[in-house]
């Protein structure tokens, strides 16, 4: 999603390397304005995390000779790949690839009269979190969508169990995207949940068919 880290005066802003860049997961992605970077040099009192320290990464920062940990170089040469291929979709691009999938997504989530999470005008283009209908377990469900090839992970925290999240971002596409609203209605019916087979899939194809 578009973030313009100058222009909203974000003192650090933090991202993993899985999200919406598509990197296998393993990477803090941060970026750090010059009034933070004064404060953390000026920083008096220790940081309990030798890693976590941005003190120690600083040299390194400003020469990359420099040694500090040792590097993960698999990871580093997976993101310099990764963003290769962003800047060759275009970022443009992306963001609305990014917001028509997950357009899509939450149409066919109406359209099966699932409840999701976020208000409207709160949600991302990145992740929707949905809750179950009544008598719909979690496990039972998550299981069932495994056994048909599709993954989808689990609310978390105090909504742990009551619904499911799935991601839309990254190196998705609208057909990842269609065959996991299918599993979603053949899970659904299969678990004896009523509403109109197929209707999810329509509202979502309306929706993506711009991409």
């Amino acid at each position: 999603m578009e973030v313009r880290v100058d222009d909203w005066d974000i003192d650090i802003c933090a991202s993993g390397s899985q999200k919406c860049i598509g990197v296998p997961p393993g990477l803090a992605l941060l970026s750090v304005r010059g009034k933070a970077l004064e404060f953390i040099e000026g920083r008096k009192n220790p940081v309990n995390f030798w890693y976590g320290d941005l003190r120690n990464w600083l040299p390194v920062m400003k020469d990359p000779s420099q040694y500090f940990a040792t590097p993960p170089v698999n990871m580093v040469y997976a993101l310099s790949k990764a963003l290769r291929m962003l800047l060759n979709e275009g970022l443009e691009n992306r963001f609305r690839r990014h917001h028509i999938l997950a357009d899509g997504f939450r149409a066919s989530m109406d359209a099966l009269n699932l409840k999701m999470v976020a208000d409207r005008e709160s949600t991302a283009d990145t992740v929707t979190a949905v809750y179950y209908p009544e008598r719909i377990d979690d496990a039972v469900f998550r299981n069932e969508m495994k056994n048909r090839g599709i993954m989808v992970a689990s609310t978390l925290g105090p909504l742990k169990g009551k619904g499911f999240r799935v991601g839309h971002m990254g190196n998705i596409s609208q057909n990842d995207i269609m065959s996991t609203i299918g599993a979603i209605e053949a899970t659904l019916r299969h678990l004896g949940y009523k509403f109109n087979y197929g209707a999810g899939l329509k509202a979502a194809q309306e929706k993506i068919l711009s991409l």
